[in-house]
């Protein structure tokens, strides 16, 4: 029997609130706000999240680059609803 794999962030929620405020602390200080790993190669929703709260650089894997790219711009051009939280 396998092992069952113990997943830390599944709705990602506490990571959102702490990367909007990492980001917008950057842009506070004219910094420059960048992620890398894995959370947003495998969850398009993560990477364009982090588009529409104006981050400055995704890291993204070899296999997912072109998708996450198209979701990325996609974000760019959709602008932030009231309704939607982004933390």
């Amino acid at each position: 029997m396998p092992t069952p794999r113990i997943r830390f962030f599944d709705d990602l929620g506490l990571a959102r609130g702490m990367i909007t405020s990492a980001v917008e602390g950057c842009h506070r200080v004219a910094g420059h706000s960048g992620l890398r790993g894995q959370a947003p190669s495998d969850h398009p929703e993560f990477a364009a999240f982090l588009t529409r709260i104006g981050i400055d650089s995704i890291g993204f894997s070899p296999d997912s680059v072109l998708r996450a790219t198209r979701v990325a711009l996609e974000a760019e051009a959709t602008p932030i609803r009231a309704s939607e939280p982004v933390s």
